[in-house]
């Protein structure tokens, strides 16, 4: 099973460097149109290689989906925290109820009480 992963991985990895290879023809990359750019005064472009360009917007997008899926995931998160201290609440509760109820019995019947 190993083999098989390490090959995808490979056979993955040997593709992006092809697909990337492939495609170096640099391009003009501009924030905003150009009738935009002059009314804002605002000129922002690079010329870049278009397999940086495809990269570069795949890791932003798998980026921005990881930071809003935290986001939304945030109360589900909340709430087992919150279950989790209220469990750990009840476990210390009840150790001290387990605790005061032997006190002063046998100490065998503790035990056993324990166990149960």
């Amino acid at each position: 099973m190993g083999l098989l992963r390490i090959s995808f991985w490979a056979l993955l990895g040997l593709c992006l460097v092809t697909v990337g290879l492939a495609n170096m023809t640099p391009v003009q990359l501009q924030v905003l149109p150009p009738q935009l750019a002059s009314a804002l005064l605002l000129d922002f472009s690079a010329t870049l290689p278009l397999a940086l360009v495809i990269y570069g917007s795949v890791i932003a997008g798998l980026l921005l989906g990881f930071i809003w899926e935290w986001f939304r995931e945030y109360p589900q998160r909340a709430e087992l925290d919150q279950s989790r201290r209220e469990a750990a609440r009840l476990r210390m509760e009840l150790a001290r109820l387990r605790a005061d109820k032997h006190q002063g019995d046998d100490r065998l019947l503790a035990k056993l009480d324990e166990t149960l």
